[in-house]
Order: C-alpha cells, then structure tokens, then sequence
C-alpha cells in the first residue's frame, strides 16, 4: 500500500498490516529526480510504481524497491492524476489549453495513444478547479470525475464510459455558470447557494458505493438495499478523533482508509489525560505509545458495520 505526503513530494510504502516500509523518490533538478509528484499508479504486471511528475512534466517508472528505472515526456498534460490500465497508462485532468480530460499512452513505449472525453462546460470557465484528490481513482475499476461535473467515468483496457451520473436533486449545480466569478470564488458559490460539488474519492465493490464531495459529506450507497446515508463528518469513536482524510482502495473489502499524522494521536491522547475524560476504548492509548512526533504517518482501517 502507497500514498503520497500532502505536499505531493514524496511517496511512502506500507506493509498492508500498515508497517512503514521505504520512501520512494529523489528530491531535485536531476536526472531521475522531481520537484513535485501529481499522482502514482502501481503497474502490478511488470511490478512498477508510475509516477505523473508535476515538476518535470513527465511519467516516471520505479520497481517496487523504489529504483528510478526510465521516463518520458507528457507535454500535452499537467498535473494529472494517472493510472495503469492493462496495456495503457492513463492521465486524467482539467487543462485550461487542452479540449479533452482522457490522455491515453502506450505502456511499455510511452507513446502517446489518444485523448477522449471533453470537457464539461464548467471546465472551460473554471480550469484551475481541480477539486480534492482523488478524482481518479484505482481501484478493481478504474473511474473519472470532473471537479465541477457529475457524470463519474469508468475505464477498462477496451472502452472508457460513462457509468453513472450523481443526482443531488436540488443540489446539482447547474451546467454552465456565468464566468463572472474568479476561478477559486466558484467553491464559495456553491456553498452559499447549497450546490453539492467536487465529487472525489468514487469507489464500487460488489455491496457499497462510496465517494465524498463538498460541502464535508461522505457518501455510502448499499446496491443490494439502496439504501444511501451521508454523513457530514465521521468520527473514530475509539480514539474520539474525527476522520478528514478519507481515501479508496483496492475495492476488497467493505470500508476505508484513512491517514493521520502521529501527532494527533498524541495531542488528543493528552488532552484527555489532562481533562480526566475517561473513553470506553484503550485504543487511542495503545497507538500514542507506539508513536513519537517524528514518526510517519499512521495508516487506519475502518469496516463498514
């Protein structure tokens, strides 16, 4: 299991029992290092890591022991989020110089295949929106959403498709705003006008749907019920910590996963201690003292119930 540090500079390996394992990536100007990585995909077939590089504009490849191993150019898209898709590499992004949001490159060569899927209308007026990442997500399916779009892409090695489009009734936001507003005053738009917006984090197994969007909201749809709940925020009742940093996986098992710095874990643990607050579980205890200030991130795994 791999995710990037918030500063997107820097990408770290876990065990799946969420023991750290290696950093991956050189920090520079030379060849072979970056300045600032967009987005990274695992080819599971020829055991690499797939980097898209914001800075260079570039895709790198690493084995999984994290050795540089070669790259290519991808002039014609920046700051995408990427992902393997049997023999293709696919980078996905909203660019103010480009019509299309699907770049498709051959794996093994880097050629550049072809681009599908046009922007939505209010793409060509706010481009800089890119919402809360993920937008693409790799999962057992791969999709695709646009920040300030509803229709949620699905990718296979043969088609790339629209699935499904997310009906927030009198929350859609409409499809061509006035261009009047300046490219970051659209969030504070939508907020004040109730728009759901910036759909991220779409995930599909076999029972649930998933994803988050804004204003703060988790989603979980049952397919087999149809039932849907969303939750304005969610909270660790063990360690009575609320969870903001909520990502997909892999699709293998009915939950999510977040991340959170080792100090929170400390920070809450004392407060606490230090108010004579008593919780039911030792949970949090037990993570603060296997955990120092300068310790990686913590991995946490939570099951739908």
């Amino acid at each position: 299991m791999s995710c990037t540090k918030k500063k997107q500079i820097t990408i770290f390996v876990f065990a799946w029992d969420g023991r750290f394992i290696r950093k991956i990536g050189n920090i520079g100007r030379g060849p072979g290092e970056h300045m600032q990585i967009g987005d990274f995909s695992i080819d599971e077939e020829n055991h690499e890591i797939i980097v898209s590089m914001e800075i260079p504009k570039e895709v790198y490849r690493y084995d999984l022991s994290g050795n540089f191993k070669n790259s290519f150019k991808v002039n014609d898209c920046y700051g995408a989020h990427i992902a393997v898709i049997g023999h293709k590499i696919v980078l996905a992004g909203v660019n103010e110089k480009l019509k299309y949001v699907i770049h498709e490159y051959d794996k093994s060569t880097g050629l550049f295949l072809k681009s599908t899927f046009e922007k939505c209308r209010n793409s060509y007026n706010y481009p800089m929106i890119r919402g809360m990442k993920p937008t693409l997500v790799k999962s057992n399916q791969s999709y695709y959403n646009q920040p300030l779009d509803r229709t949620i892409i699905s990718f296979d090695e043969v088609v790339n498709k629209s699935k499904y489009l997310i009906d927030f009734g009198k929350g859609n936001l409409p499809q061509c705003i006035n261009n009047e507003l300046i490219d970051f005053d659209i969030i504070g738009y939508c907020f004040e006008n109730n728009y759901k917006t910036l759909i991220n984090g779409f995930r599909e197994n076999d029972t649930y749907i998933s994803f988050r969007f804004e204003p703060i909201s988790f989603v979980l749809y049952n397919k087999e019920t149809k039932d849907t709940k969303v939750f304005s925020q969610i909270e660790d009742s063990n360690i009575g910590v609320t969870i903001y940093d909520i990502f997909p996986h892999d699709g293998s098992f009915n939950g999510i996963v977040s991340i959170m710095e080792p100090m929170r874990i400390i920070f809450r643990a004392e407060l606490l201690e230090k108010n004579n607050i008593e919780i039911s579980d030792s949970v949090l205890y037990q993570l603060r003292d296997l955990v120092s200030e300068s310790d990686n991130p913590i991995l946490l795994r939570y099951s739908f119930r």
